[in-house]
């Protein structure tokens, strides 16, 4: 493996989320930071950018059923690399000048935002 292909394993987005982010019966720990998880909470995950869905896909690795449902964007062509995602919906975009897709996904993730209880919990990824 080159140094460059090192440097790109070590960053892969899916990695550094399961490095990050644990989930212990009804807390959820972000490297030093602890998140109590009340019980009838959802946790919703919300991302953008051309990292999402690698991001997602490692969320959805250390959550599984705990997490409800997502929404992710991103660039056009991105959204399908790697494994697909179970919990968690895709938007495609366009990018780098925004088009009608772009305003939708982000009315969208709007909408899933506005949509969250008081106990709920978001797990934003950019």
């Amino acid at each position: 493996m080159t140094i460059f292909e090192e440097v790109l394993h070590a960053v892969e987005p899916e990695k550094l989320i399961r490095q990050s982010l644990k989930l212990d019966h009804d807390r959820l720990l972000i490297d030093d930071r602890e998140v109590e998880i009340n019980g009838g909470a959802k946790i919703v995950l919300l991302g953008v950018g051309k990292s999402a869905v690698g991001m997602a896909r490692g969320v959805e690795a250390v959550l599984g059923d705990r997490l409800d449902h997502g929404l992710v964007v991103t660039k056009q062509g991105l959204g399908h690399h790697g494994a697909a995602l179970t919990r968690t919906n895709i938007r495609e975009t366009s990018h780098p000048v925004p088009d009608e897709s772009s305003v939708s996904a982000g009315e969208a993730l709007l909408q899933q935002a506005e949509s969250l209880g008081e106990l709920d919990l978001a797990i934003v990824v950019v």
